[in-house]
């Protein structure tokens, strides 16, 4: 993609930055939006226009003061990782999975050294540092006659549920960077294409994986050890949104394969599925992973559209396909007037037969009608032949007739 100077490139830049600033001054979850719009300047435009919406970020953080210098440095550090990462990322072409866990990966480590590495290194737990910012928070919020129970209940919780968070974090930050920056970058074409949602498929180690993880919860139980409540937690939180998203992409794909136009009810539904009932959809992602359900439809339907494709270069009337079942090519369709539709081949041998028979009667009905122009001096005797032409014309269109 050509590069060029440009002083309306630039002024899009500065605007990024300033939203860049923004996100790094009031709100770090909305940093991922500002390595997206960073990556997008660089590889749309060039490193030079990507380095004024990570330089503004940057500063922004820095001057923020949302924490202690430790966790300052932490979150700088972090975000450029991103942001170079990314960049690289993308501009290499590489897997998108690949760049979601090693993104995840860094933001796991920027978190822990942000949130858990000062109390570490004063020799204390390492959630104790946010054990005591919500102390200080119910402190404040009582102070002034607020009383918040879910904040003591959250603070009581953090022992086991501290790991798990970061995790769910670093996994929300990966794929909310991927995938903005994949939407910004996907209208240039200098990305590599990805799959939709739908099509989205989870790991095959899971399969291993999640009962190794239970059985070794389950053997931490057994044993009566004080570490496995926080084993249990951090694999929910770890597994569990993967787990779901599989369920969503199960429950789309099962709604949108018959009709490929997304509409409103079914939107609302998996909304309300996902909100109401996410087990629901974790378990329906655990079934999916097991049993292959999705990925033999995806196999089917890409074998079936193959398929066409090849009958319409080859102008061929069948549509083959070969499953991979054991039974060979089998016919799916037939071409109908420049059209294909689908077919079982034993109706269409009784579609034939019954044409057959009804050829055989319109000959019958001609002979008659000849017969009877003989014995009759005032009929005329082209009538039968222009009839028996009428009627071969009727039974070829109502056969419709194979190109």
């Amino acid at each position: 993609m050509e590069k060029t100077a440009s002083f309306k490139k630039f002024i899009f830049a500065l605007l990024f930055g300033l939203a860049g600033a923004f996100a790094g001054a009031y709100s770090v979850l909305l940093l991922p939006l500002a390595a997206a719009v960073t990556v997008y300047s660089g590889v749309r435009w060039g490193r030079i226009y990507a380095a004024v919406p990570f330089l503004f970020t940057l500063v922004a953080i820095f001057f923020s003061r949302l924490g202690d210098d430790f966790a300052l440095y932490s979150l700088c550090c972090a975000f450029t990782v991103f942001t170079l990462f990314t960049y690289t990322a993308f501009t290499l072409r590489l897997p998108y999975r690949l760049t979601a866990l090693v993104l995840a990966a860094v933001a796991l480590l920027a978190l822990y050294a942000a949130l858990a590495l000062p109390s570490v290194l004063a020799g204390k737990a390492p959630y104790d540092g946010v054990i005591e910012s919500l102390r200080t928070m119910d402190a404040y919020y009582r102070s002034a006659g607020y009383v918040i129970e879910d904040i003591a209940e959250l603070r009581d919780s953090i022992p086991n549920l501290f790991y798990g968070m970061l995790i769910l974090t670093a996994e929300a930050a990966a794929f909310a960077t991927v995938t903005l920056s994949y939407k910004f970058l996907k209208s240039t074409g200098a990305v590599r294409p990805m799959a939709r949602f739908r099509e989205w498929q989870l790991p095959q180690s899971l399969k291993l994986g999640l009962p190794v993880f239970a059985a070794a919860v389950a053997i931490m139980y057994a044993v009566g050890s004080a570490a496995a409540p926080v084993l249990l937690y951090t694999l929910l939180y770890a597994l569990l949104p993967l787990l779901a998203a599989g369920g969503i992409a199960t429950a789309l794909y099962l709604a949108l394969r018959e009709r490929d136009r997304f509409s409103l009810p079914i939107a609302l539904f998996v909304a309300f599925m996902t909100v109401m009932s996410p087990y629901f959809m974790a378990v329906l992602g655990t079934v999916d992973l097991y049993a292959g359900i999705r990925r033999r439809m995806i196999r089917t339907d890409r074998l079936i559209r193959e398929a066409f494709e090849k009958a319409n270069r080859e102008k061929s009337s069948t549509v083959t396909v070969d499953f991979g079942d054991g039974n060979g090519p089998q016919i799916i369709a037939r071409r109908r007037d420049d059209a294909f539709f689908d077919h079982v081949l034993k109706d269409e041998e009784g579609e034939d037969a019954a044409d057959s028979s009804g050829e055989k009667a319109d000959d019958a009905e001609k002979t008659d009608n000849g017969d009877n122009g003989d014995n009759n001096d005032n009929s005329d005797t082209n009538e039968p032949d222009g009839a028996a032409e009428g009627t071969t014309k009727t039974n070829e269109n109502s056969t419709g007739g194979e190109d």
